[in-house]
């Protein structure tokens, strides 16, 4: 997307709004070529254009936890119960963060406590999912080293990249934000990204948990390519031609 342009999206994150004249002088351009980028970036869905400048478009919006919460808890316990049906006896797991995750994780946790797994490790990205496994029979809960700064406990920096070095993992649960048209997978906070590739890149299967909203959104940090992922588990189709590059890079799609 262009180091600029990318600059732009950061400032928009933190101010909500941006101004031609400001962008120009930061960047020591002109202010048509600031309004060329606004233009394109707007095509692309990543703002919205005003007089004199832009902020930010609706579908980049970053929901807070507690909004993310209230958002289509049904799809994602749908979604939660199609990622544990994928776990098996002996199987290690890992639990990004996110609301989605979470759900997975309780769907997990009443198999484990049916008694239907045993042997299980699961290596946590976040606490609020290893307190939701904590103390299941039939599984060993580990959690990465590391800062916790967010609401939703997500753990990340060096340490806990570190540590995934060492895990070999036969599923990997991830939260993202959105998809772009190839496919590939997006987020905001780029220390939660790097965990995500570290993730990947440990794991025989790296899933994407993402309801059907995540199809029609945008984010700052691209994840992956989906042909680095095993698939992608959602509650709806997504649209035909989304479909069409996940088909086509290999990525499965799961409906839950």
């Amino acid at each position: 997307m262009g180091e600029r342009r990318e600059q732009i999206l950061s400032d928009l994150q933190e101010a909500g709004f941006v101004t031609i004249d400001g962008l120009a002088q930061r960047f020591g351009c002109s202010a048509q070529t600031v309004r060329r980028d606004l233009i394109a970036m707007e095509q692309l869905g990543l703002l919205k254009r005003f007089h004199g400048g832009a902020g930010l478009s609706e579908n980049e919006t970053r929901p807070s936890y507690s909004a993310k919460q209230a958002i289509n808890p049904a799809g994602k316990e749908a979604i939660g119960q199609a990622a544990a049906g994928l776990i098996r006896q002996g199987d290690t797991v890992l639990f990004d963060v996110g609301t989605t995750v979470e759900a997975a994780a309780r769907a997990l946790r009443t198999r484990l406590d049916a008694g239907e797994l045993m042997d299980l490790r699961g290596v946590c990205v976040a606490l609020n999912a290893a307190m939701i496994l904590a103390g299941a029979p039939g599984i060993a809960v580990e959690v990465l080293p590391g800062e916790v700064k967010t609401p939703d406990g997500a753990i990340t920096g060096a340490p806990a990249i570190a540590a995934l070095r060492d895990v070999r993992l036969d599923h990997a649960f991830l939260g993202v934000s959105a998809f772009d048209a190839d496919g590939a997978a997006w987020d905001f906070d780029p220390a939660k990204v790097a965990i995500k590739r570290a993730a990947l890149e440990a794991a025989k299967d790296g899933w994407a948990l993402a309801d059907a909203g995540k199809f029609a959104r945008t984010a700052r940090r691209r994840v992956c390519a989906a042909r680095q992922l095993r698939g992608v588990i959602t509650d709806r189709d997504p649209p035909a031609d989304l479909a069409e590059a996940f088909a086509a890079a290999e990525c499965s799609v799961l409906i839950a």
